[in-house]
């Protein structure tokens, strides 16, 4: 089962600028690949932007901010002698983005001066909480400048994948993280290290060797890898006793490390059904987090003492 969130794309009446050579009609002039994005880890914001000059003059670039409280400051100016394409990220204090903030970008020669309007609105930080036949909207929405000039209005726009209100496992013993995706449509792949993910697992005395929650949940930062826009979770390296499949995630003395999930061989009946919430933190057009809460169950136990088993599974620790 996917549930989607809602893609919306307009084009800003006026938005489109950029300039033919009269003579060639080849050369242009423009700001492309723009947009404006929540910094990671620091109070502030990061306009992002790549101009395209090839006119055979010099050129300006320059930057300002406009809203109630700072009436067009500039954040950003700079010249260049030759035709060339200019890729920046410029980072801008949050206290500047005040309410509605519009974004002012200009790009002039000797014979060309044009202007581009972003405008951004903060928002508090937010949490989604996903829910069976329930569609995660973002109402925030960003105006980007696309890549052949044109200015555009989007919103957050991703796919989740394997996502049920109940995972069911037909045998106990572990847990995979890698069947839960999503896919990012509106993010660039290189912007997938602005998300950070985490499992929470509720309570029990047998998952005392791990780390906890401010919550008081058992929590364990994922990793993270990205193909194309899908992003896919993984466990970092946990240790495991391979003699009761107790875990932890510090290296314990007589444990084994592994990137997997085990569940203590003989607390079937007490770990059958697990609570578990999967956190998905991002800055991006919003900042928030997106909550995945569900229930792991297991069908059947399956792993006990060797001895004691008509089959022993070798369980693999890397």
């Amino acid at each position: 089962m996917s549930i989607r969130l809602v893609i919306a794309m307009t084009l800003a009446v006026g938005g489109i600028g950029f300039e033919y050579d009269p003579g060639t009609g080849n050369d242009i002039s423009r700001y492309q690949n723009t947009q404006i994005v929540v910094s990671d880890g620091i109070d502030a914001y990061q306009i992002q932007f790549q101009y395209v000059h090839t006119f055979a003059t010099s050129f300006t670039l320059t930057i300002r901010i406009h809203n109630t409280l700072y009436q067009n400051v500039l954040i950003y100016t700079q010249k260049f002698a030759s035709p060339r394409t200019v890729q920046r990220s410029i980072t801008v204090p949050a206290y500047l983005v005040h309410r509605q903030t519009e974004w002012r970008l200009s790009g002039s020669s000797t014979s060309l001066q044009r202007q581009w309007v972003l405008t951004s609105q903060p928002r508090p930080q937010e949490t989604w909480t996903l829910y069976q036949h329930t569609q995660w909207v973002s109402q925030a929405s960003q105006m980007r400048i696309n890549q052949i000039g044109e200015v555009v209005t989007i919103k957050e726009h991703v796919l989740f994948h394997g996502m049920l209100p109940k995972l069911m496992y037909e045998y106990y013993g572990i847990f995979h993280v890698h069947p839960l995706t999503l896919t990012w449509l509106t993010m660039p792949e290189e912007w997938f290290s602005r998300i950070h993910a985490y499992l929470l697992i509720a309570f029990h005395p047998a998952f005392e060797d791990f780390t906890l929650h401010d919550e008081g949940d058992v929590i364990i930062p994922l990793m993270i890898s990205a193909q194309q826009n899908t992003i896919q979770f993984s466990f970092p390296t946990l240790y495991v006793n391979p003699a009761t499949l107790r875990m932890s995630d510090l290296p314990l003395e007589g444990y084994v490390a592994t990137n997997h999930l085990y569940f203590p061989i003989h607390q079937f009946h007490e770990l059958q059904t697990i609570s578990m919430t999967l956190l998905i933190e991002i800055k991006h057009i919003v900042e928030g987090i997106i909550r995945y809460p569900f229930l792991y169950e297991a069908l059947n136990p399956l792993l006990g003492p060797c001895l004691l088993s008509q089959y022993c599974v070798r369980i693999p620790y890397a």
